[in-house]
């Protein structure tokens, strides 16, 4: 079979696996958007958000790098995740102490003296995440793909039901997250006896680890940095919460709503054309690196375009049947945070990485949050949430230039052809027609939000995969197994998943 036809075969397969996931992450909202105040609802989001950035600055890039290490030297992988882990530890455990003397800060910072109540349930909770957050990643990277499905729907599965049974059962947050304190202490375990067994199975010693970590470290640190500069640039929702009070930050929080699945497949997409695009850079073969990346760019093109349009003409719909009418003001968030994720889709950093350009990419990170920060907070403060969520669009727009421009002579290619913007441009047409054709027909009766919603996804979606068939836009090799995805008996057990 073709190394294409694989690569497809395992991103439908981990992105069908996550279809589960996506119900899930939905269903949180609107629960809990009907079950709390706004208030409660936007310190629930609080410590989210604070979590979720934790998750992401924490590892200092030991986790970025690891497929990278794991795909050249697969059979010391375990040694590679083990350092990850054993750091993410430590460095967490640093996190806490701070939290502990410094927590009722943060929480004055955000605007919500609430908060101090939940430090000891969210520091054990820091403790046992991060260390564990890179499983799945590596099990990919070691070519486990029926594990990685597995690992991955249990995941998401127990996530949601802690948070919804927590809240609905003992209506409290406390007890959300020490459910969650459970299942991640037993995912840590898991990971650490994972890679206990694999050392003694491949026979390998732990002195070499000394060796690796330095490897690991040099080359995570400035991707680290970098991504501990995005994370306060990406989550602005930090920045709106210092500077509004709770109930604005949390319609703020509800517009800036990311769609999961979505979200979920493109990081899938991401990962299965990176491992190859490593082997090409490696192998110099600047030819094949270039096809990959442009296949990989016209995938994210298919995934994103008809997401970012279906949520433009229909965001009111979206907003009111997950999170309630009482979360109408959201609306126009939404409708200006759907062009960030439009924009975030195309992002570059993949390449820096691949070519080892990290200290380049930490560079325009830097710039990142300087022109983002200034955007957000002088328009917020002259005119609201609003405009400081139009500022970020504006220097999104400016750092996805400087992205391209680099990834141009990274590449040797002129900045025109760093992205397919033929089949873009065709895309945004045929989306852009459709959608405005079935809002007016939609709207010219009178029926709920909901039907709009369900009624307008269904014939999207229809119309626009037949017209990216006609069109050329979907390969004959993807029709053909999305065909095969059909008879999913068939295909799962071929993947050695049934």
């Amino acid at each position: 079979m073709r190394n294409d036809d694989h690569k497809l075969e395992h991103t439908l397969v981990l992105a069908s696996s996550r279809l589960l996931g996506f119900f899930l992450a939905i269903s949180i909202p609107v629960f809990l958007s009907r079950w709390l105040t706004i208030q409660d609802y936007g310190t629930y989001k609080q410590i989210i958000l604070l979590w979720m950035i934790f998750l992401q600055i924490q590892n200092l890039g030991m986790d970025l790098g690891l497929f990278y290490f794991v795909k050249l030297n697969q059979k010391h992988g375990p040694l590679y995740s083990l350092n990850v882990t054993i750091f993410n530890l430590m460095s967490t455990y640093i996190t806490v102490l701070l939290l502990h003397h410094y927590g009722h800060v943060m929480a004055d910072f955000m605007h919500n003296p609430g908060l101090v109540a939940y430090l000891s349930e969210f520091s054990w909770l820091l403790l046992f995440s991060i260390p564990a957050q890179h499983f799945e990643h590596y099990l990919m990277s070691l070519g486990m793909i029926k594990w990685t499905v597995i690992t991955e729907s249990i995941h998401e599965f127990l996530k949601a039901i802690a948070i919804i049974f927590g809240f609905y059962y003992f209506k409290s947050l406390q007890m959300v997250l020490q459910m969650l304190v459970i299942i991640y202490f037993v995912r840590l375990t898991s990971l650490v006896a994972f890679n206990i067994f694999l050392v003694r199975s491949n026979r390998l010693s732990l002195l070499s680890q000394l060796t690796y970590f330095k490897q690991q470290f040099n080359y995570g640190l400035p991707l680290g940095i970098s991504r501990f500069i995005a994370t306060f640039v990406y989550f602005d929702k930090i920045v709106v919460s210092a500077l509004f009070s709770v109930t604005k930050f949390t319609i703020y929080s509800v517009g800036c709503f990311e769609i999961p699945f979505v979200s979920t497949i493109l990081h899938t997409v991401w990962d299965v054309g990176a491992l190859e695009m490593v082997v090409a850079c490696k192998n110099k073969n600047k030819d094949e690196l270039i096809t990959l990346w442009h296949d990989t760019m016209r995938k994210i093109s298919i995934l994103t375009i008809p997401t970012f349009v279906f949520c433009l003409f229909f965001a009111r719909e979206i907003i009111v049947t997950i999170f309630s009418t009482q979360y109408e003001g959201s609306v126009p968030y939404f409708r200006l945070f759907i062009f960030t994720f439009l924009i975030n889709a195309f992002d570059c950093e993949l390449l820096f990485r691949i070519f080892r350009e990290n200290s380049r990419y930490l560079k325009i990170q830097i710039f990142n949050l300087v022109v983002t920060l200034s955007m957000m907070i002088s328009l917020g403060l002259m005119f609201g949430p609003l405009y400081a969520l139009l500022g970020k669009v504006m220097a999104n727009v400016v750092i996805s230039y400087l992205m391209q421009r680099n990834a141009a002579k990274l590449l040797n290619l002129k900045l025109v052809n760093v992205l397919p913007y033929k089949v873009i441009s065709k895309i945004v047409l045929l989306c852009s027609s459709v959608a405005m054709l079935l809002i007016l027909i939609l709207h010219s009766s009178s029926v709920s939000h909901f039907y709009v919603l369900v009624s307008g996804f269904m014939l999207f979606s229809s119309i626009v995969f037949i017209l990216f068939i006609v069109n050329g836009i979907i390969t004959d090799e993807e029709i053909k197994y999305l065909r095969q995805m059909l008879d999913y008996k068939r295909f799962f057990a071929k993947q050695g998943v049934m």
